[in-house]
């Protein structure tokens, strides 16, 4: 059910909880003084309610439809139980239509000094309407204290729009800032 943004007087919306945001094909963001469009609009094209969470209590079935969408195989292939990747996690903010996951965040560290983006994935048909937006932003509101935030992905030609956004949200490319990576296979 979508919140009736036309009920709420103007200056109330500016205290709607951040942990609900309305998403429709048309980009609505989870700031109101950023909304491009009319009220009437934003009632009219809302068709989804989004709730994000802060569980690990997620299950395996939920886990691997949401892997599956975006072809992470790897995962779901070779981790008998994906609940244990939740379970070990540092944080994991996730990301629900009604009782279906459709988006997660998860990160790995000591929370001190270095902490790791290990997966955020969204089901492709809910990508790009600003719910991989706002994980990241919780992730990145909330570890500003941490010495290191490191992310890593492809750098495939396919994969340059998302590292395009990743360096919009504020991330950097290991060699702009004369980093290298390494790792065993």
């Amino acid at each position: 059910m979508c919140l009736d943004v036309k009920k709420i007087p103007l200056a109330r919306l500016f205290f709607l909880p951040l942990n609900r945001v309305c998403c429709s094909k048309k980009k609505l963001s989870l700031y109101p003084w950023t909304w491009q469009f009319s009220v009437d609009d934003v009632n009219e094209r809302c068709d989804k309610m989004i709730q994000y969470k802060r569980t690990k209590e997620i299950s395996d079935a939920d886990l691997r439809v949401l892997y599956t969408s975006v072809n992470w195989l790897s995962y779901t292939d070779k981790v008998e139980n994906l609940s244990l990747l939740i379970t070990n996690s540092q944080t994991v903010v996730s990301a629900w239509e009604d009782d279906r996951l459709i988006g997660l965040i998860r990160t790995v560290g000591d929370g001190l000094s270095i902490q790791y983006v290990q997966d955020i994935l969204i089901m492709p048909e809910y990508q790009k309407q600003g719910i991989g937006t706002a994980l990241i932003k919780q992730i990145l509101d909330e570890s500003k204290h941490i010495r290191q935030l490191v992310l890593i992905t492809d750098g495939s030609k396919e994969n340059q729009g998302i590292i395009k956004w990743y360096k919009k949200m504020g991330l950097s490319v290991f060699e702009d800032i004369g980093l290298i990576g390494l790792y065993r296979r």
